[in-house]
């Protein structure tokens, strides 16, 4: 199964959506859309397809776990998520589907582009990744590099997560738990989503950082970090649980240190001057105080 979710907003970009959604070279798969906010007109681009509509205010992460436990209601294997206001090459559902055979999740090649498709960045993630597979949560601590819009599961090898109401990187906390739970993903070059770039993403993949989203990037690693403390503490990982308390700490170390506002002048200049080197994946770009001083100095 596919799944998206559309909302108020998106619509300029749906036809490119669902246009590849339509041109896949394998055909065999359902589509869910779930529908937050979209009126009837818009929304009647997706009358051939299973839907959900919401009728009341649900987080990101509450979303998505209606999407989770519709196919895991329905006996799906494969459940390949997708936003809608991005497009993907015409193959990616049959190489997440073939990968998806050998391996607990997968995640495919992302090209940034713009509003009007124009390509920003060819192959990004091919430029952030040292290998095809990811199977350690050290390279989940710090960063996530696996995005819910590139990615797909075996629903057959995984156990049904509730994902908590309030996380906002739902991609990095489903990745975690799956890393600790020893399953594996795989990095898929050969099928591509084209990333969109505009103000109403989360994050995007930005090559600066602001003031805003410094606060974002802050409230997200924290509500992330206390998710997966909480998790190895439930789920007797008591070798990372260190790990993600350490990293509570240094972050309440750096936000009494922005309470400064010539320390956060310079945290940011830092940032920025060191982009290249410093970013390595969504949220990577917030650094803890000892990281930060390697780059000042």
């Amino acid at each position: 199964m596919l799944a998206g979710v559309v909302f108020k907003g998106v619509e300029r970009y749906l036809k490119d959506y669902v246009n590849s959604i339509n041109e896949q070279t394998d055909k065999a798969f359902d589509v869910l859309i779930v529908n937050d906010g979209l009126d009837g007109e818009a929304f009647s681009r997706f009358d051939d397809f299973n839907s959900i509509l919401l009728e009341e205010k649900f987080t990101i992460a509450q979303i998505r776990q209606i999407v989770f436990d519709y196919a895991y209601n329905h006996n799906y294997t494969n459940l390949i998520f997708s936003d809608c206001d991005d497009y993907f090459s015409d193959n990616r559902v049959e190489y997440s589907k073939k990968y998806l055979q050998r391996y607990d999740f997968v995640f495919n090649e992302l090209s940034l582009i713009d509003e009007s498709n124009t390509i920003l960045h060819e192959d990004f993630m091919s430029s952030l990744l040292k290998g095809n597979e990811l199977n350690e949560i050290a390279i989940l601590i710090d960063k996530n590099v696996v995005g819910l819009g590139n990615c797909a599961v075996n629903l057959s090898t995984i156990e049904r997560l509730t994902i908590p109401d309030d996380i906002k990187a739902v991609d990095w906390y489903l990745f975690s738990c799956l890393l600790l739970q020893n399953k594996t993903g795989r990095f898929v070059n050969q099928c591509k989503t084209y990333y969109r770039q505009h103000g109403g993403n989360l994050v995007g993949m930005k090559r600066s950082l602001n003031i805003d989203q410094l606060k974002l990037g802050i409230t997200v690693k924290e509500v992330h970090y206390g998710n997966m403390q909480k998790y190895c503490v439930e789920n007797g990982h008591s070798e990372v649980l260190q790990t993600y308390e350490n990293r509570l700490d240094a972050l309440k170390a750096l936000k009494e240190e922005l309470v400064d506002d010539e320390f956060m002048k310079n945290y940011i200049a830092a940032i920025n001057q060191n982009y290249d080197a410093v970013f390595s994946g969504w949220w990577s770009d917030i650094l803890t105080i000892k990281q930060f001083q390697s780059y000042a100095n």
